[in-house]
């Protein structure tokens, strides 16, 4: 398999509907819907 060969994993997330739900104050949620405390995120700008 080439290095970039991205091809079999097209449709990875196929299916999967971005989370869409409350997020409470002082958490950030990416699009799976994981929640990361956002004081931890500031560490990096």
């Amino acid at each position: 398999m080439a290095v970039n060969d991205f091809a079999p994993y097209m449709d990875i997330f196929e299916g999967m509907e971005p989370f869409s739900g409350y997020v409470e104050k002082g958490f950030l949620i990416d699009f799976v819907g994981q929640r990361t405390d956002a004081n931890f995120r500031t560490i990096w700008g």
